[in-house]
């Protein structure tokens, strides 16, 4: 009797180190210190569309014993590759890293290394045109972007309709962030500041007609002059807004954009001044949109054409412009209707700068 109280005892003792051992476990779905979670640099709880086209990133991860320009050469991406982090409207971001592996879902810092991460927008899924530096190149990783939209006709001419605001246009948009030599000793939150490495055009419209709307219908953009093709960047560079190495040389004869997918946009006129119309996607000033593009300092024309467009002298269609096309930045191409004449501008129109929306690329 007496041994067989001892062996109950004994099983009972093996069942709480069990359980303990169970609630110790920590919930791999909390931001928990030791594992490696990501933010966008939002400080706030803003959705994250605010200044990104979608909620999905990838990153790379490069553990090592030194500093990154000293890891570099030799380094590959050994922690993170081609890895999809997935966001909410909250700006809480998420991953899952092989679970099949150990059974977790996250990353847990190595408190004796040191680490690098490196950001893309879009991923490399969805037919975005992009593509990254293998899994085994070593030194400042790369992102490679071909401009996904068209490929050109017997006469060399691209055209695209711009499609609404779920679309695949939306895709048309490169963006990179890193965060280097990240100790292990940290609280887990890897913050990402991203920025533009396309420049866009956004199309607009100035009526001031007093007491007259204009009726415009299958907006279409023609313009010739682009870095068409594709560019290579690194994922960090001291100043992302300066011109990047293209690739390709090859530059369609004309790329035109359909604007309104024949929807009808009536401009309202300006009594005393006011705010220019936006014209950029499905002729709707409540989506505003932005044509993307390759950095350039090539010159760049175009030509406006509408339906039921008037003619005349006072009737300007065409415009050349040699302004210094940069990455992260934006350019209004301005339609003035005055009287008979319409004029056409083009301005650079603001900068979108890493955490900050002052300009919001939707």
């Amino acid at each position: 009797m007496e041994m067989r109280r001892v062996y109950a005892y004994m099983i009972m003792m093996i069942s709480i180190v069990a359980c303990q051992k169970q609630v110790d476990t920590p919930d791999i779905h909390a931001p928990w210190g030791g594992y490696i979670t990501f933010s966008t640099g939002i400080e706030t709880k803003t959705p994250i569309n605010v200044n990104m086209r979608g909620k999905n990133f990838g990153v790379l991860a490069y553990s090592y014993d030194s500093n990154w320009a000293t890891a570099r050469p030799v380094s590959t991406p050994d922690l993170f590759y081609n890895q999809t982090v997935v966001c909410d409207n909250n700006g809480i971001c998420t991953y899952d890293a092989d679970p099949s592996a150990d059974g977790t879902q996250v990353k847990e810092w190595n408190l004796a290394k040191t680490y690098s991460f490196f950001a893309y927008y879009p991923t490399t899924a969805d037919n975005s045109g992009i593509s990254i530096s293998g899994s085994s190149a070593t030194d400042m990783p790369k992102v490679t972007y071909t401009y996904p939209f068209g490929t050109p006709d017997a006469n060399g001419n691209v055209n695209i309709t711009v499609p609404g605001k779920d679309g695949l246009a939306d895709l048309a948009d490169l963006m990179t962030a890193a965060a280097t030599d990240q100790t292990g000793k940290g609280s887990g939150i890897v913050r990402f500041n991203f920025e533009h490495r396309l420049f866009c055009f956004e199309i607009l419209a100035n009526n001031y007609n007093d007491d007259t709307t204009i009726d415009i219908s299958n907006l279409k953009l023609k313009l010739k002059g682009l870095a068409y093709d594709s560019m290579t960047v690194p994922m960090m560079a001291s100043d992302s807004r300066t011109h990047v190495t293209k690739t390709s040389t090859r530059l369609p004869a004309s790329v035109t954009y359909t604007i309104s997918d024949g929807t009808t946009a009536t401009i309202p006129s300006f009594k005393n001044g006011g705010t220019s119309y936006s014209l950029s996607k499905n002729c709707s000033s409540t989506q505003d949109g932005y044509i993307m593009l390759i950095p350039q300092d090539t010159e760049i024309s175009g030509e406006f054409t509408w339906d039921n467009m008037p003619t005349g002298s006072g009737v300007m269609t065409t415009f050349t412009t040699n302004l210094d096309f940069q990455a992260g930045k934006k350019y209004s191409i301005i339609i003035n209707f005055a009287g008979d004449a319409i004029t056409i501008a083009i301005i650079e129109a603001g900068t979108w700068a890493s955490n900050e929306v002052n300009i919001e690329f939707e």
